[in-house]
């Protein structure tokens, strides 16, 4: 499973008059590697602020289905994802 988050907008500051043309812009991101569930969350926290700050609109990130569900089909484990939906 990949797991992509658009960053808010909301959130970033300003750009001066070309922040409102941006919306036209092509999606520009990054792909995230070596964070997953088992990383603190100050760290999923780290990693987004820091694609925020390089300008990115996407953060991308692999997500086994085996850490989301662990133990069988449909029986989804909570701490994973609750990791997930902090990045999203």
């Amino acid at each position: 499973m990949c797991v992509i988050a658009w960053l808010c907008p909301a959130l970033a500051p300003a750009r001066g008059p070309s922040a409102s043309a941006s919306a036209s812009a092509p999606l520009g991101g990054v792909t995230v590697g070596g964070l997953g569930y088992g990383s603190p969350p100050s760290q999923a926290d780290r990693e987004v602020a820091l694609a925020n700050q390089l300008g990115a609109k996407v953060v991308r990130l692999e997500v086994p289905w085996s850490v989301m569900e662990p133990l069988e089909a449909g029986q989804v484990e909570p701490g994973a994802l609750a990791f997930t939906d902090r990045l999203v």
